[in-house]
């Protein structure tokens, strides 16, 4: 069942507030943010009045926000809240509660995962920032890149199965085991509008529809979504297909493709600051849990932490979360 929080604020409490900086980042992001709606669905994973008394589930989905801005595994996510004050009261937590262990944190990702509120809560707070008129919405970008397994493909259990039955090689070069982030991002604002997950031998084009949005007016693409059906498919929508163009054998490039290849790159290249954000800031540089759900909670989760990250550099915040 939820554990009750008390109204009035501890003695433990009023100590943290006074220890802390009000404006660091991730106070600011605390306050910038309308919690409730995701406070009101993560409940929803726990039934009241069964069991023992539980943490609060926004504080646990805080703390795996805290994890994917930071790198950090279960027990060293655990340590930094022993000792981190910011963190603890990033994630709603007081002096006077227990720190949650790595059971803990295991079990509600689970349940996050069955209840599938990992893609909730980035389509809830995407919806929220195009309503602070922080999508541009005037050009998507859609690529996708290759995140290891956090096992070998050989790596087995126990029993001699797989340890990742999910996973799949992939890659320019087929030798990445792993899993396939497909994303869309904002041309203007830079921040992902949607995400898919795919195991690594999913070949790029064959998700571009799906992580087209629907409002999307102009999309600019590699060659590797260079096909006459992804073109006429975007024509279809209403959408401009600023896809670059590819040479066959026999048909070089025309004069007139080659200059909307330059011109197009130079749009389309800055996606890759978002991967980069992805892979280097938001914990994303491999896939740290065993199969396409753990999978697609983690990269959910990433592109949720890039764009809350995002939308404060946009709003005027400065300074890392």
């Amino acid at each position: 069942m939820l554990k009750k929080q008390t109204s009035a604020p501890t003695f433990a409490e009023a100590v943290l507030e006074k220890r802390l900086n009000p404006n660091a980042p991730l106070l600011r992001l605390l306050r910038a943010v309308d919690w409730k709606p995701l406070e009101r669905k993560l409940e929803k994973l726990y039934i009241e009045g069964v069991g023992r008394p539980a943490y609060p589930p926004l504080a646990l989905f805080r703390v795996l926000l805290l994890q994917r801005w930071h790198n950090l595994s279960d027990p060293a996510m655990v340590e930094q809240l022993r000792c981190n004050l910011l963190f603890l009261k990033f994630a709603g937590l007081s002096l006077e509660d227990a720190v949650p262990d790595d059971t803990t944190l295991v079990v509600f990702r689970r349940r996050l995962s069955e209840a599938d509120l990992e893609e909730w809560a980035f389509g809830h707070f995407t919806e929220e920032m195009e309503k602070r008129g922080l999508m541009v919405k005037e050009g998507t970008l859609i690529d996708a890149t290759v995140v290891k397994a956090a096992v070998k493909r050989e790596a087995e259990d126990r029993n001699g199965n797989p340890q990742d039955g999910d996973a799949e090689r992939g890659g320019k070069d087929g030798k990445i085991f792993g899993y396939k982030a497909h994303i869309a991002v904002d041309e203007g604002s830079h921040l992902i509008r949607e995400v898919k997950v795919t195991n690594a031998s999913v070949h790029d084009s064959q998700v571009m529809e799906e992580v087209c949005p629907e409002d999307a007016k102009a999309v600019y693409a590699d060659k590797a979504y260079a096909s006459k059906a992804a073109r006429q498919a975007l024509k279809a929508r209403g959408v401009a297909a600023r896809i670059l163009f590819k040479a066959h054998r026999n048909r070089p490039l025309t004069k007139r493709e080659k200059r909307l290849n330059t011109s197009w790159s130079k749009v389309r290249a800055k996606v890759e600051a978002a991967f980069c954000s992805l892979k280097r800031w938001c914990g994303m540089p491999r896939i740290r849990y065993l199969g396409m759900d753990g999978a697609r909670l983690q990269v959910y989760m990433a592109a949720l932490a890039h764009n809350l990250k995002r939308m404060m550099k946009l709003e005027g915040a400065e300074g890392q979360v």
